[in-house]
């Protein structure tokens, strides 16, 4: 893994998208826009996904995985979560979601363990009733967060206050922030329909974070955009693998060499071991010498096909139709503004399908890449290891001992159940100990199971490839078949 480090920031972004399972294409285009202007999101905090509880597989933003999540279980509204790009390590704080409050306030939080950085990323839905208690439980999360010492922390969201404004609320709310030595970093417009600061981050850090407002134009919010100073960023940009090199020349002179070869030293020998030891050494040989390994470099950001230069273009030219709007907020703007967005998202599923399409025309195995291609629809969410488990009145926590509890669970515990009718003891069928009859190992035998073998270079313990031991089949298995007749002979 190659890893990089610079001074520079940890940038955190925060919209509130209202609906990201339509909207999380568009999400795409403008996060590869800011990509290319040498800005690169690491943290995504989302309020009013609107998927509901149990859906959030079918969440989908490009080179990001789900970090955390807080759903509503009946009605498919408002929600919030945090994406985290792939290469960083991180790790949930559930009791934070547990906070949360269906229709009132919705939070949820991560830790990234190589900055010792806390984001929390809290939707309150406004109501001017559930102020006190959205406040109550804001300072039972600043409480629990600040005792975490030496970790800086950063609260983004929609909190629904307005903080251009000097009203009991943003009082109230500003007041509550300074007394855990936390600050807001926006005093401008984030809902520019209503000129209103409603979203917002708030943090803990002592130096300067730069924080600005990005239209993306996918909802009536602003997108908000916090750079925190950190003394080393850590991005896995690659990763280095070695591979094999299975040309087709390079079969074409494997198959010649063990074509020439006569292994004319296991015929030497009577002892079925020694004769195979000689048989693979040479084999192994000639393998390595024709298929030599090479390095690749494999990018952990994979920017999507489907994002074309044309489909960025029909992004701008959505964003500049709705500052046209916002300026000129006539019928005949709003007509435009609407009926582009409608065009430019079906744009984007006409390039995804004229790309599946042809991925799936080119590729070798079209069963196999279609679910490739089904499978990227859904949003990595990485599963819990079991940590511990509890066995009788006893916790155990070594690895050891929780695969030998759950072995000894399948083993010993779940019994079959055998219909053995009227009959109580079931049958047995007579053996006879001392005797036994091996058909011949012949060559053409061999030669059928090893061909009956997929067509791939996936390889075994011994490294070699499935495709390659096919293309030399007719040349090794009279080899074979007289290994395998010692073999049975002084075995049996």
């Amino acid at each position: 893994m190659t890893c990089f480090f610079s001074n520079k920031y940890l940038n955190i972004l925060h919209q509130n998208i209202a609906g990201l399972l339509k909207k999380s294409d568009v999400l795409a285009v403008c996060l590869d826009d800011l990509f290319e202007k040498q800005i690169n999101v690491d943290i995504i905090c989302i309020t009013e996904h609107f998927v509901m509880k149990g859906y959030e597989n079918q969440l989908n933003v490009p080179n990001y995985c789900l970090a955390a999540c807080y759903s509503r279980k009946e009605k498919k509204r408002g929600g919030a979560c945090i994406l985290v790009k792939n290469g960083h390590r991180f790790k949930e704080l559930p009791k934070i979601a547990n906070i949360s409050s269906p229709g009132v306030f919705e939070c949820c939080g991560i830790e990234l363990i190589d900055y010792k950085i806390i984001v929390i990323c809290i939707y309150r839905v406004p109501n001017i009733n559930n102020l006190n208690d959205c406040l109550a439980k804001l300072e039972f999360i600043l409480k629990d967060v600040s005792n975490a010492r030496q970790k800086k922390i950063v609260i983004a969201g929609d909190f629904n206050i307005d903080m251009l404004k000097s009203t009991r609320q943003s009082i109230s709310f500003e007041c509550l922030l300074l007394n855990f030595n936390f600050k807001l970093a926006l005093k401008q417009p984030t809902r520019l329909s209503s000129l209103t600061c409603i979203d917002n981050f708030a943090h803990n850090y002592k130096k300067a974070c730069r924080a600005n407002v990005l239209d993306f134009a996918m909802s009536d919010h602003t997108a908000q955009l916090l750079q925190c100073p950190v003394p080393k960023v850590f991005t896995n940009k690659f990763w280095y693998s070695t591979r094999r090199d299975y040309a087709n020349e390079n079969i074409i002179k494997f198959k010649d060499c063990m074509n020439s070869l006569t292994f004319s030293e296991i015929y030497e020998t009577h002892d079925p071991n020694i004769a195979y030891n000689k048989f693979i050494d040479t084999f192994k040989m000639f393998y390595d010498l024709c298929f030599p390994f090479y390095t690749i470099k494999i990018n952990i950001i994979k920017k999507p096909k489907w994002l074309s230069r044309g489909v960025k273009l029909c992004s701008k030219k959505k964003r500049l139709l709705l500052w046209q709007l916002r300026l000129n907020p006539n019928q005949v703007n709003k007509v435009t503004f609407s009926n582009y967005s409608k065009l430019y998202k079906k744009i984007i599923k006409l390039t995804q399908k004229s790309q599946n399409n042809y991925n799936i025309k080119q590729s070798k195995n079209k069963s196999k890449t279609t679910w490739q291609i089904i499978n990227q629809t859904k949003l990595n969410i990485p599963k819990n290891p079991i940590n511990s488990i509890n066995l009788g009145s006893f916790k155990i926590s070594d690895p050891l001992d929780i695969c030998n509890a759950f072995n000894n669970h399948f083993v010993d515990k779940i019994q079959p159940k055998i219909d053995v009718g009227s009959n109580p003891k079931p049958h047995r069928i007579s053996t006879q100990p001392n005797s036994i009859f091996l058909a011949p190992s012949e060559p053409y035998n061999i030669f059928k199971i090893i061909m009956s073998l997929k067509n791939t270079n996936s390889v075994g313990y011994d490294g070699i490839s499935t495709k390659v031991l096919k293309s030399v089949a007719n040349d090794i298995c009279l080899h074979l078949s007289y290994i395998l007749i010692f073999f049975f002979f002084f075995t049996f």
